[in-house]
């Protein structure tokens, strides 16, 4: 992924609204760093299987978790995932293995991250023409900061606004406006950059606000 370029954006812009899984950082290596982790403890403490069975039963129960939760933070939560899949396979919660699993996932996840090259520079830049940066994400708050802080960007950024704190995820509308109060622009002062159409792309859309793809 080479640097965005926001010069395409025809007005001159006053703030940045910044994507941060899978565009600040390459998301599947974390992913499958982290997934290889618990199928170590799964195997290790509560029956022994397969790598690809262990992924096939933990994305059933990620299918499941989100349909239950749709559009919402709990949608994304790993520990939910790793619960149900612990309940369709103890017939019960298992809340130690749940809790342990859930925490072995997000560790390993923080511990694999590494930001992408252009990252750093780019933002430093945009600070320097007094560009406001405001990360928007889904998923819990705590989760957001912790990886921000992993990636050693946190006195780059503005202001953070997460689905959590929205009450509803990205494309919604809702959690654009958020962002927009907190930095007091109009939807043509900003442009939106993330690495997902759909979820970044529609979403900036449905707000009114111009769109850039990278990640």
């Amino acid at each position: 992924m080479k640097r965005p370029d926001i010069s395409c954006v025809q007005k001159p812009i006053k703030a940045i609204l910044l994507d941060l899984d899978n565009t600040l950082y390459e998301y599947d290596p974390c992913h499958q760093h982290s997934l290889k982790k618990c199928h170590d403890f799964f195997n290790r403490y509560v029956r022994k299987m397969g790598f690809r069975k262990f992924e096939t039963l933990y994305l059933k129960s990620r299918r499941a978790v989100k349909r239950h939760n749709h559009a919402t933070v709990g949608s994304r939560s790993r520990h939910l995932y790793f619960q149900l899949m612990l309940e369709n396979e103890r017939g019960k919660t298992d809340i130690k293995n749940s809790l342990r699993l859930g925490d072995i996932y997000w560790k390993s996840f923080l511990g694999k991250m590494t930001l992408r090259p252009w990252v750093l520079q780019f933002l430093k830049d945009v600070r320097k023409h007094g560009i406001k940066i405001v990360v928007v994400t889904n998923l819990e708050s705590s989760l957001q900061y912790k990886k921000l802080a992993r990636l050693g960007i946190t006195d780059l950024i503005d202001f953070v606004v997460t689905s959590e704190e929205a009450g509803i995820e990205k494309p919604d509308p809702k959690i654009y406006k958020i962002a927009l109060d907190k930095i007091g622009l109009r939807p043509e002062d900003v442009v939106m950059l993330g690495d997902d159409q759909k979820s970044d792309g529609a979403g900036a859309k449905n707000a009114g606000i111009p769109f850039l793809l990278c990640g």
